[in-house]
């Protein structure tokens, strides 16, 4: 039995914890690279 990995929702979650603009941050792993968000005006759309 293949089991499915945990769904995050990134939009909401950055949206709370993310202030500065233009600095990247890591929200997770895939395979052997890192996800990274950053913001880049005043809202995340």
């Amino acid at each position: 039995m293949t089991t499915l990995p945990d769904v995050l929702n990134i939009l909401a979650a950055a949206k709370d914890q993310i202030d500065t603009e233009f600095d990247p941050h890591i929200v997770g792993n895939v395979n052997e690279s890192q996800v990274k968000v950053a913001k880049f005006g005043p809202e995340f759309e």
